[in-house]
Order: structure tokens, then C-alpha cells, then sequence
């Protein structure tokens, strides 16, 4: 892999010429500080990390019209976005004459944020509004750290006509104060000739401020003169490759920072060419899904969705745009409002009211809901009741059996586009509305990979200990309708909890891997965890049973006068509590093969 490189102003000069952004929709967010500590960066000599260009010939541009090439922004924020603010990049529709072009994937911030200060007006808020800003250079720093680890100090300041000023700094503590001195980057980058940063700059900071700088502060203007004119800082990478799917593929594997890349990015700047409307659908349905946060589905699932609606075979279900056709984006787009939207919705509903899993916490893998939104929209499900086209209470186990032993197995970790054709051929098979094949399903993959069964076991419930992955989703099968995760209150928010506290049992030299144990964890409000906090078993439960007498049974804790002493006895009686309440009283089947 070969790196070439430029100078910033070698890169400035290419910047809505021959260097666009691709059409992801991804907003500038930098804010001042990220700015200040990238200068000081510059200055200081750091990498600035590498940034990632695809070469697109004039010919692919002509030949793929959904390629879209965005401007970089000129002008700073104007909306809200994420807790800053952001304005939108605009489509470049200038004719595609240049034989060459350039889509910068990766890099975009520190891009922006140099033609923004070099080249356009970045904004900052002033009082209660915004207002046109230009980057100055402290050129007295250089020589300490301040707090927040700058060497080399750099501020926005509302613009003005003044290239250079000086600023009064007063400290009402000590009854002091201090100069700096401030010259405008621009000015700086303006300048094309070395000696004219020797001679003219020092002759103009005289004339405005009176300051007379010495050979040192006059080295450190022209140092950062060279890095924005003539060090080649800027190192890229140019793939070359003109096949957009492993464009996709490197894209998303390499992007790091900011705001991650995903699939979906990419794909949809190829969808929206043929549904204008896909990219706003999608985010309505997911503000909806997610309950301000108490769940975390994004595009990716929604598109991993259409692709498992439509696939034949395993291939079918890989992120390409060869799998994405026109008219399965066509198809999309016309069931969308009647058909495969309300078929996630009710999925949500379902899994929520249903099944009690209301939190993103408890869905360890979103690929294991597919299979039931395929079910649901295959056969045209209306919604949740006894009616022959609802979910019916007798279709309701077999789904939730597949949920909860599919995501308990981890099957999905590394085959799930294997498990999910497998699924889907299963219920296609099947072809009864009225029941969801899970044993099917089961049947054709524990015979496609028997090292990977799908059946929750003994086994599966004992390895879970406190706070680990699988541990909320164990205890929402005890607790069922308590989980609400993300309450107003926060004290109501819910907590793992060790019956016999951790310091007791340490101080009884129990080792960790017990005291961690599923069965000695219980699912409390954070208050309750707090009140009871390091209580020995024996004074809290006295204490608990005079407030409530069906507190052991509300926790699932065995009747008797537990301790220390039997602490290992505890731990079997509860652990065949378990056992009996998630695989069944009458299940045999609770021991591994």
C-alpha cells in the first residue's frame, strides 16, 4: 500500500475542484477545541493521520449517475446536530469535464475544518448568536502546556480587519495580567513568499501593535508558514479500483473516528438514486423503534431486513449493491408504508409486550428478529390478538423459543447469514401462517453445524455470571414484566444485585467465579441496591421479610436459613429454581449431551 502526499495548501487548491465528499450525508462537527488541537498538532509536528481518496475516472462518474460528489462546506454552522451545530453539504452539479476525480471517504473533518479556516468562515456563538469567525495564532506560546494540554495556542476571534492585535489578559486573583499576541492565520497563508514572511510580517505587526519581535517569535510565524505552504503534511491513500462494492467493503473497514461509517452509509447514496425518500422512511421508522433510546436499531438491520425478504441464497444476504436490484429497491419502496414497515413495527411490539424485552440490553442480537419480521410479512400479520391474520397466543411461544434460544446459544457470533437462509428456507417450507417453524429451523442447522446447537441448557444458564452479556437476558425470563431499563426516575432504574453481598462472601474466602454466580444475583431498583448495599443475607432478609413476607419469593430465594456455612446449598436450590421456570418443569433435557 502506497501513501502519496501534499502540502495543505496543495490540498486547499484541489477542494471543490477535483476533491468532493462522497454522498453519505455525514455533517461536519468539529467544534473550536477539536480545531485549536489539530493546529497544535501541525505545530507540533504530529501525524495527522492518513486520509482516504477514491480515484473515480471521468468515465465511471458518466456511466454510475448515482455517484454524487458533495461540496465541502465554505460556511460553518447553522443547525442543530448532535449538541453542536452543522449546515449541509451541497451537491456539486457542475458538468464532470476533468478526467479525473477525487471523493475523500475518510478525513473529512480535518479537511473541512483546514479549508474552513483557511479558505471560509467558520461561525462561533457570540452572546445569543452566531457570527463569523477567523483563526489567530498566539506566536508569544510555544514554550508551556496550558491546562488542557495545548502547546500552541490558537483562537477564533469575530472577524475583522485587523491581521494582527494584541490582548489584555487580566487576573482579578493576583491583580496581574498578561499580553497575547495574535496574528490571523489567514494573513499567514495569504503570504507567498518566504522572505516576504521574514521582512513584510514583521514590519506589518510594528506598524498595528507597535511590537517589535525578535528573531525567535519572527522563526515561529515563518514555521508555521511552512507547514501550510510548504511540508507535505497531508498523506492519502488513492484506491484506485472503479468496482463500487469493494470501494464499500475498504471504505467501511478502514473509516475510524468521529462518526463510524457504516454499510448503510454507502449503500444509500446507490438506493436513494431510485427512492429519493429512502434515507428520510428509514430514520422515521427508527426514531420509532427506539424509544428515545431504549432500543438501538439502525439502517443496517433495516436493510439486512429487505435482503432477507428477497434472498434465495446466502450470497443474496452480503451488503452489495448487485444485491440491492432495482426492483428490490422498487419492491421496497411500494410495500414500505403498507407492508414491511408495519412488519418491524409489530416485531418491536411483540418482542416489548410480549416477550418483556424492552431494552436494547436484552437483545444480544438483532439478526435473530428478522426471521420473525419475515414471518410476520410473509403473512401479511395485522398486529397481536386471537384473530386468524394476528399473532396468535398459540403462534407466540414457538417465536419467543427461537428469540430467546438463538441469541442465549451466540450462534449468531460468526454464521449468521448461514443461520439466516436456514431460517428463512424453514419458514418458506413451511408455509403455515399459523405457525412459526422453529424446530425447523433448529432441525436444519444443528444438522448444518452440530458443533453449534441451538438449545438453551444447563450450561448456558450456569457460565452466566454478574453483569455479563447474558445475564440481563437470563433474569428478563424470571422478572418478566420489571425490566423498564431506562425509567424517568433514575432510582428506578434497574440493577444487578449479588443476594449475598460480595463483601460477606469475600470475607468468607468464597472465590470470585461463585460469588459472581447467576444465582446469587437478583434484579432490584437502584435505591433497593443501595439501601441494601453490603447488608449481611441474614440481617437483610430478617429485616425485608417483616417489611414485605413475599419478598424471597418476588427474588426467586428458596425457603430455609441460609448462610455462609451453606451458601453452596443456597446455590443449587435456587439454581434448580432457574432451571425449572426457563427450560420447563417437564424439560428432561436439562443436562448437556
Amino acid at each position: 500500500m502506497k501513501y502519496e502526499e501534499l502540502t495543505i495548501s496543495e490540498c486547499l487548491d484541489l477542494i471543490n475542484e477535483t476533491l468532493f465528499l462522497p454522498d453519505i450525508q455525514r455533517p461536519f462537527v468539529w467544534d473550536e477545541s477539536d480545531i485549536y488541537l489539530l493546529y497544535d498538532s501541525i505545530c507540533r509536528d504530529y501525524p495527522i493521520n492518513t486520509v482516504l481518496f477514491w480515484f473515480l475516472k471521468k468515465e465511471t462518474l458518466l456511466k454510475e449517475s448515482w455517484i454524487k460528489r458533495l461540496r465541502f462546506i465554505n460556511e460553518g454552522y447553522e443547525k442543530k446536530y448532535r449538541g453542536t451545530f452543522e449546515k449541509d453539504n451541497q451537491l456539486d452539479t457542475s458538468p464532470i469535464q476533468r478526467d479525473n476525480y477525487f471523493l475523500a471517504i475518510d478525513g473529512q473533518q480535518r479537511l473541512t475544518s483546514i479549508f474552513l479556516t483557511l479558505h471560509g468562515n467558520y461561525k462561533i456563538k457570540l452572546k445569543k448568536s452566531f457570527c463569523n469567525a477567523d483563526l489567530y495564532y498566539n506566536y508569544f506560546s510555544g514554550n508551556q502546556e496550558n491546562e488542557d494540554g495545548i502547546l500552541f495556542e490558537f483562537k477564533f476571534f469575530p472577524q475583522s480587519n485587523a491581521d494582527v492585535f494584541s490582548e489584555k489578559i487580566e487576573n482579578k486573583k493576583d491583580n496581574t495580567s498578561m499580553l497575547k499576541n495574535w496574528i490571523r492565520l489567514k494573513y499567514i497563508y495569504s503570504i507567498n513568499e518566504r522572505k516576504e514572511v521574514q521582512g513584510s510580517v514583521k514590519n506589518r505587526i510594528f506598524e498595528l501593535i507597535k511590537v517589535d519581535i525578535d528573531n525567535e517569535k519572527n522563526n515561529a510565524i515563518l514555521d508555521i508558514w511552512f507547514k501550510l505552504k510548504q511540508d507535505k503534511l497531508i498523506s492519502y491513500y488513492n484506491e484506485k479500483t472503479q468496482d463500487y462494492d469493494k470501494v464499500l467493503e475498504i471504505f467501511v473497514r478502514t473509516n475510524s473516528g468521529g462518526q463510524k461509517l457504516k454499510y448503510s452509509d454507502l449503500l444509500f447514496s446507490y438506493i436513494k438514486e431510485k427512492w429519493d425518500d429512502a434515507r428520510n422512511k428509514f430514520s422515521e421508522l427508527l426514531r420509532q423503534l427506539n424509544e428515545s433510546g431504549k432500543f438501538d436499531f439502525d439502517n443496517d438491520f433495516i436493510l439486512k431486513t429487505i435482503l432477507f425478504i428477497h434472498a434465495t441464497e446466502q450470497n443474496n444476504l452480503k451488503y452489495s449493491t448487485k444485491n440491492f436490484t432495482p426492483e428490490i429497491v422498487n419492491e421496497t419502496k411500494t410495500n414500505w408504508d403498507t407492508k414491511l414497515a408495519p412488519a418491524i413495527q409489530l416485531m418491536k411490539d411483540l418482542i416489548s409486550s410480549r416477550f418483556q424485552l424492552t431494552h436494547h440490553k436484552l437483545v444480544t442480537s438483532s439478526n435473530a428478529l428478522i426471521p420473525l419480521i419475515y414471518f410476520i410479512y410473509k403473512f401479511d400479520k395485522k398486529g397481536i390478538g386471537e384473530e386468524e391474520n394476528k399473532i396468535t397466543t398459540e403462534i407466540q411461544p414457538s417465536m419467543r423459543e427461537w428469540l430467546l434460544t438463538s441469541m442465549l446459544t451466540g450462534v449468531f457470533g460468526g454464521q449468521s447469514d448461514n443461520i439466516l437462509i436456514n431460517a428463512k428456507k424453514s419458514i418458506d417450507d413451511s408455509a403455515n401462517p399459523s405457525y412459526f417453524p422453529k424446530d425447523e429451523i433448529f432441525i436444519k442447522f444443528n444438522e448444518a453445524k452440530p458443533a453449534l446447537r441451538l438449545k438453551i441448557t444447563e450450561k448456558i444458564i450456569s457460565d452466566s455470571k454478574y453483569n455479563s452479556i447474558d445475564s440481563h437476558l437470563i433474569l428478563s425470563l424470571l422478572y418478566k414484566n420489571t425490566m423498564d431499563l431506562e425509567p424517568c426516575f433514575e432510582d428506578n432504574r434497574r440493577q444487578q444485585d449479588h443476594i449475598f453481598s460480595q463483601k460477606e462472601l469475600k470475607d468468607a474466602q468464597v472465590e470470585k467465579t461463585i460469588i459472581n454466580s447467576i444465582y446469587n444475583i437478583r434484579w432490584v431498583s437502584a435505591s433497593d441496591n443501595r439501601e441494601k448495599s453490603d447488608k449481611k443475607y441474614k440481617m437483610w432478609s430478617d429485616r425485608m421479610i417483616k417489611k414485605d413476607k413475599q419478598i424471597l419469593e418476588k427474588h426467586f430465594i428458596p425457603e430455609g436459613n441460609w448462610s455462609v456455612s451453606n451458601f453452596n446449598d443456597f446455590l443449587n436450590r435456587r439454581k434448580k429454581m432457574f432451571l425449572d421456570i426457563i427450560l420447563g418443569k417437564s424439560n428432561k433435557e436439562t443436562q448437556e449431551d
